[in-house]
């Protein structure tokens, strides 16, 4: 466990839980998301079963680390300046969930898989994706192109899935699908703009 990463006590479980999440999510990340539960206690320096206290089982575990990911872009993009025309806002929106895709792929694919065993098969997205897909619409609704931003931030969010499947699979580099992201978001703002004249 390195220093700036949450130390685990017995009588605190809010810290326990936090470093077993630490530690799921870097093996997550290094290991191309491939994950042990006994990997993961010997990281947060707790013992194997005291997991169980906190996760039913090692797909609730990878949920909540796709989820507290998914938070944290969330939390991110909302921390974006305000008075970025709307353009730039769907602009900045875009390459951000795109490099945060591109950066943790493997990560990124827990969010559009996962679903919380409570609502598994309940939903067109899974949540975590319906999460990310929120500031997209919030973006394109800023707009004012007379468009369904719903349908809209559907499309690219499910672009957001091809690259990340792309990256996962080797077919194309990461530059290679920044440029074709970037390339994307201009054709998608052309079309917006042809749309609302």
């Amino acid at each position: 466990m390195t220093a700036n990463e949450p130390t685990t006590n017995a009588r605190d479980p809010v810290a326990t839980r936090a470093a077993i999440l630490a530690a799921a999510r870097a093996l997550v990340l290094s290991n191309g998301g491939r994950l042990s539960i006994r990997r993961v206690a010997e990281e947060a320096g707790i013992t194997h079963g005291t997991i169980y206290l906190y996760f039913r089982d090692k797909d609730d575990l990878l949920y909540q680390v796709a989820e507290s990911s998914a938070h944290d872009i969330v939390a991110h993009l909302r921390r974006l300046p305000r008075n970025l025309s709307a353009e730039e806002r769907l602009r900045r929106t875009w390459r951000d969930l795109v490099d945060a895709a591109l950066l943790s792929s493997d990560a990124f694919h827990f969010v559009f898989t996962l679903r919380p065993a409570r609502a598994a098969g309940t939903a067109d997205v899974p949540p975590l994706a319906a999460t990310l897909e929120a500031p997209l619409i919030d973006a394109i609704s800023g707009l004012d192109a007379g468009v369904d931003a719903a349908q809209e931030a559907r499309t690219l969010l499910l672009s957001i899935v091809g690259l990340v499947e792309a990256v996962r699979s080797g077919i194309a580099a990461p530059d290679e699908l920044r440029r074709a992201s970037d390339r994307t978001i201009d054709l998608i703002l052309a079309g917006l703009r042809a749309q609302a004249s």
